[in-house]
């Protein structure tokens, strides 16, 4: 009994669309960083590769995707903030 309840507890929770999480930008766009740099950034050594990466690659895409959400599939612009910290306990 308590195996079935849990059971439905977790399939109503993955099957629920207000409680999924949404890929951001930085999530749903990994593969065209990956595919630019290797073709952009190919035959560079380590250092060079992760400028790059950055520069020619990373920021670029990002920013089109922060404009518009579409170019690589994203639900929303940026990760959620972290939940409000629960409060320190009183030193004694």
């Amino acid at each position: 009994m308590r195996t079935q309840l849990v059971a439905m507890v977790l399939a109503t929770l993955a099957l629920s669309p207000g409680i999924t999480l949404g890929a951001p930008c930085v999530t749903a766009c990994k593969n065209e960083i990956r595919s630019c740099v290797s073709e952009q950034c190919q035959g560079l050594k380590p250092g060079p590769r992760m400028r790059c990466r950055r520069k020619q690659c990373f920021r670029p895409i990002m920013q089109m995707c922060y404009g518009d959400l579409s170019v690589c599939g994203a639900t929303r612009a940026r990760p959620k903030p972290p939940s409000a910290p629960h409060p320190m306990p009183m030193p004694y």
